[in-house]
């Protein structure tokens, strides 16, 4: 029963290393299973960079994915503490890479995180890092004013993409929108002397 319950519990590569312990009476088969799963991957080195990997090498996230991130950097800090291997991340290098995954607009806001910790004499760590993390994916996913958070990080994400169009001034008259350019009152989309400015002169 325990050698079935540990190969149930294990997948790919590890359950392929134990396959063959099934050959073998169930209770050697099974000290054999824990033996060789301890010298393939019960290394601390070869958890503690697995876990590095998990974050460092994961794209930027998104706030639909910033759930799961959240986790991720939890359990990895939970696994390099109980291992003792907090160091590996609990730099200014590395929590710099793992800040520079989040949201612009998290980003920002772990700038008034940091200050406000070293105007304490605190020195951000990685313990501070996932507690930010933590605490922004419940705001954002907030059942009641959570949407407001994510529409204000879209918002200003989708007013980045659009800092040509609000580049050209508008003047209000009585009579409508004149076009700064050539001063007349029409649309901008049919305005001629718009339309043959070269793209450099816009």
């Amino acid at each position: 029963m325990k050698l079935n319950t540990l190969m149930s519990m294990c997948a790919g590569r590890a359950l392929d290393a134990i396959h063959y312990c099934v050959l073998k009476p169930p209770a050697e088969g099974y000290e054999s299973a824990m033996n060789t799963l301890r010298q393939r991957f019960g290394n601390t080195a070869v958890i503690v960079q697995a876990w590095v990997r998990k974050i460092m090498d994961r794209p930027r996230v998104d706030i639909p994915r910033l759930g799961e991130f959240a986790d991720d950097l939890e359990n990895c800090y939970q696994a390099l503490s109980a291992l003792g291997f907090t160091q590996e991340l609990n730099n200014q290098s590395s929590l710099r890479q793992i800040v520079g995954k989040l949201p612009k607009f998290l980003q920002n806001r772990w700038s008034s995180k940091n200050y406000e910790l070293k105007s304490k004499n605190i020195v951000p760590e990685l313990e501070h890092v996932v507690k930010f993390v933590r605490a922004s994916t419940w705001e954002v996913n907030d059942p009641v004013f959570g949407n407001g958070t994510r529409e204000a990080a879209l918002a200003h994400h989708k007013l980045k993409k659009t800092s040509f169009s609000t580049s050209i001034h508008f003047q209000q008259r009585s009579k409508g929108d004149i076009y700064a350019v050539c001063s007349q009152s029409h649309p901008v989309e049919t305005c001629r002397t718009f339309l043959g400015m070269k793209r450099t002169n816009c």
